[in-house]
């Protein structure tokens, strides 16, 4: 595994839309709505404008799997990330996560995840996050440097 990094364009597009509106990501999700296309778009020049957030597309010999963000705040970022159902079982997760966790400058790291997303909460443990609080919800997580 060879993964890289590198920030996602409007080019990427289509494979953020085809991974976020597929029915076990979005299982995965907060938000388990199904959006169109146009939605998408304007969320993605939204996201891509926000000099408060980083999205990067992982790749792995030129094939993208997964997608991974950051978003900053004072002195913490947030971390959501979105592997490729194709890609899913590869450790590519923990491979973004390790990846973006190693550029930050953040003194707190933190992950949200739902309790019966047993895959990112494996990626958080790996990661070396620690579990802060659990309800029927979310779990959070915090990574503290």
């Amino acid at each position: 595994m060879a993964v890289t990094l590198r920030k996602v364009t409007m080019e990427d597009a289509p494979y953020l839309y085809e991974w976020r509106n597929d029915l076990r990501v979005r299982e995965n999700c907060f938000d388990t709505r199904p959006f169109s296309f146009e939605s998408h778009i304007q969320w993605l020049e939204s996201i891509l404008a926000d000099t408060k957030r980083c999205l990067f597309l992982g790749i792995d010999d030129g094939v993208p799997v997964g997608s991974i963000r950051a978003d900053f705040g004072e002195n913490e970022c947030e971390l959501t990330w979105a592997i490729a159902p194709s890609q899913w079982g590869k450790g590519y997760g923990k491979e973004l996560v390790r990846l973006l966790v190693l550029t930050l400058e953040c003194p707190l790291i933190v992950s949200r995840t739902k309790p019966a997303n047993i895959a990112s909460e494996r990626i958080c443990v790996a990661a070396g996050f620690q579990e802060i609080s659990r309800n029927e919800r979310e779990t959070l997580w915090h990574l503290r440097r």
